[in-house]
């Protein structure tokens, strides 16, 4: 089973469906790709270099899904207008309006300049935070959303899925149509407002800074483009075939190590390099990251064991939980300010309570800005 299939990073798809298509083949494997967005893996005619699976082996498990999308509709998507770009204050102002609303942003920088500007009390939900910090908030929103107070929440897109979360009112900017889609599904979620015959609502907008170069921005380039070209309702099943078409189309490479290559057998000796092809397979980039420890919570007491006891398995376990990753120039900024230290050899934790902040988690760029923080009690 692959949960959530729209997240098969572009760059290792070609060897993922040839995977695939090897397995149902010659072992007669079954995979089941859960979805609300479903990618377009299948061979495309307009596009006969896509090394996709073969026309006609995607099939749906559900029957009539148009028919469930239109019965199951909870939300209402306001018109877009991809040419008018808003200003984080303006956004701001707009979120203010509602009691209860979530905006989803596509980077870190981008959450955090948008929460800043919003009134004391907002949730911020971003990987800065530590696994255990985000918890927490989860949960703590989730306890608020069954009370009448007000429930405002800043997020990077880690609430697109996985995060069973439920607002009347859904902002969301300009992203990938399966982000826009993922991001109203947490609009009306539980569709307590359609028993009364209310819709949610789901508001896209463009912001001044573009999402991050690469795929991210080629998604959303693709989703104004199809908006711009009469596509109405960004959550339209059919418009999700039409859109990864496209966005396949667009990336630089659906096979960028080459893994292809690699596992092609050698003329001269047949053999096939498996242990190149494995070590170049690696759907998380660690060379662009470095992970640190953070003390929050119970980190902090972790850490300590950790620096008193070595690496024991059980210590290291737990500390899962309260690590943060990092750019490579984030991570060097830190060092040179001596804001981290190496606890164990190859493992760096922050030497200090104050740079990670209760609300938004590791202060990467920003420093503590009252005084009082730096002064021992």
């Amino acid at each position: 089973m692959l949960d959530e299939a729209q997240l098969v990073p572009t760059g290792y798809l070609e060897p993922i469906l040839a995977t695939m298509k090897l397995l149902c083949e010659h072992y007669r494997v079954t995979f089941v790709l859960c979805t609300a967005t479903q990618p377009a893996f299948e061979a495309q005619e307009d596009y006969p270099q896509f090394p996709g699976l073969p026309r006609g082996s995607v099939k749906e498990i559900i029957q009539d899904v148009p028919r469930l999308y239109s019965e199951l509709k909870r939300v209402e998507v306001e018109p877009i207008d991809t040419k008018t770009v808003k200003t984080w204050e303006e956004i701001a102002e707009e979120l203010k309006s509602f009691d209860r609303v979530l905006c989803v942003v596509s980077d870190r920088r981008s959450c955090r300049e948008l929460h800043a500007l919003m009134p004391k009390g907002t949730y911020h939900l971003s990987a800065l935070m530590c696994a255990q910090h985000r918890s927490e908030c989860i949960a703590e929103i989730k306890e608020r959303l069954k009370t009448t107070e007000p429930v405002r929440v800043i997020s990077t897109q880690l609430v697109e899925a996985g995060v069973d979360i439920d607002f009347p009112v859904v902002y969301r900017a300009m992203a990938g149509l399966d982000s826009i889609a993922q991001a109203a599904g947490r609009c009306n979620r539980e569709g307590k407002l359609s028993a009364n015959g209310v819709l949610g609502k789901v508001v896209v907008f463009t912001p001044e800074r573009k999402p991050p170069a690469g795929i991210l921005r080629k998604a959303s380039e693709t989703t104004a483009r199809l908006l711009d070209s009469g596509l109405a309702d960004p959550t339209d099943h059919a418009a999700f075939n039409l859109y990864f078409s496209e966005l396949y189309w667009k990336v630089n490479s659906l096979d960028e190590k080459k893994i292809m290559e690699i596992l092609s057998p050698d003329m001269q000796d047949f053999g096939i390099q498996f242990r190149s092809a494995a070590e170049a397979f690696n759907m998380i980039d660690d060379a662009t990251q470095k992970t640190i420890l953070v003390p929050y919570g119970e980190g902090e007491k972790l850490i300590g064991e950790l620096k008193a006891k070595g690496p024991e398995r059980g210590i290291l376990r737990k500390l899962q939980r309260y690590s943060v990753a990092i750019y490579n120039d984030q991570f060097y900024n830190l060092l040179n300010r001596g804001s981290i230290e190496e606890v164990i050899p190859g493992l760096f934790a922050l030497t200090c309570k104050i740079e990670y902040d209760n609300v938004i988690g590791l202060l990467v760029e920003e420093i503590p800005n009252d005084p009082q923080s730096f002064i021992a009690v």
